[in-house]
């Protein structure tokens, strides 16, 4: 099948319906035959319902057992391993009364591995019944079809009483889980 070509105007022209092509950036012309992955929005969207649902298993069903995930609100922050991903995900669970991710905006890599989320959060605390609305970014990169690594952005540092609170939070569950080396 030909080659799509570019239309000078960023946009460009598939050679057919429904062929797979990429975009050749130093052509500038969409090419057929080039390896992009399947669609890992399913991947992902299944990862955050797992989360919502605060179902350990369902969750991590959807990483690569040798997970990478990074994310500020966990005691242990930089988890390695579904191992340390459950016991992340257990102790945000045992706190959270729920837990929801809106997603608001999607950018997927050409390679169609890897994705940045743009999501609006909004859970429940256990604790006082506290709603937390806030917006997030999550970087994720797949193997096609599991998430490799996980990493999470927030616009703020934790401040005032929550801030307070999570420190407390985060420092009792490090001395009572201690994490091996």
């Amino acid at each position: 099948m030909p080659a799509a070509r570019s239309t000078g105007d960023n946009s460009v022209i598939p050679p057919a319906k429904h062929a797979r092509y990429a975009l050749d950036h130093t052509t500038g012309w969409a090419t057929e035959g080039v390896a992009v992955a399947k669609d890992i929005k399913p991947i992902i969207e299944a990862m955050f319902k797992g989360v919502e649902a605060k179902d350990v298993d369902q969750a991590v069903a959807h990483f690569s057992d040798d997970i990478q995930l990074y994310d500020p609100h966990y005691p242990y922050k930089d988890m390695r391993g579904i191992a340390e991903v459950r016991a992340g995900l257990t102790w945000a669970f045992d706190g959270m009364k729920s837990m929801g991710f809106d997603i608001d905006r999607w950018f997927l890599s050409d390679d169609g591995l890897s994705a940045v989320v743009e999501v609006s959060t909004h859970h429940v605390l256990n604790a006082g019944n506290q709603h937390l609305n806030f917006p997030q970014v999550f970087v994720l990169d797949t193997d096609g079809t599991k998430i490799t690594k996980m990493r999470a952005y927030e616009p703020y540092g934790p401040g005032g009483g929550v801030g307070f609170g999570l420190a407390i939070g985060h420092t009792i569950y490090r001395l009572t889980h201690r994490k091996k080396k």
